[in-house]
């Protein structure tokens, strides 16, 4: 396109924009409660290592111990 002097200059449009909303959901993986008591009770793993396997935190662990008792997962069970 010309403009006032004749020359020639580039006109610079706005990139068209999509707004498009894609639903995400951070779900981390289950922890399977009979794997855990065994590897905790049988294994003998500590809770920190438990949590760093798990990626989680002690406390979680310990909540994830808790589940257990409340479920009563015996060693016959694991």
């Amino acid at each position: 396109m010309l403009n006032h002097n004749g020359a020639y200059h580039a006109i610079i449009k706005e990139p068209i924009l999509l707004d498009m909303v894609y639903p995400v959901r951070w779900q981390e993986p289950r922890v399977d409660l009979r794997e855990l008591a065994k590897l905790r009770f049988i294994d003998g793993w500590s809770r920190r290592q438990l949590a760093s396997h798990y990626s989680r935190t002690e406390d979680a662990i310990q909540n994830y111990f808790q589940k257990i008792k409340k479920k009563g997962l015996s060693n016959f069970d694991i």
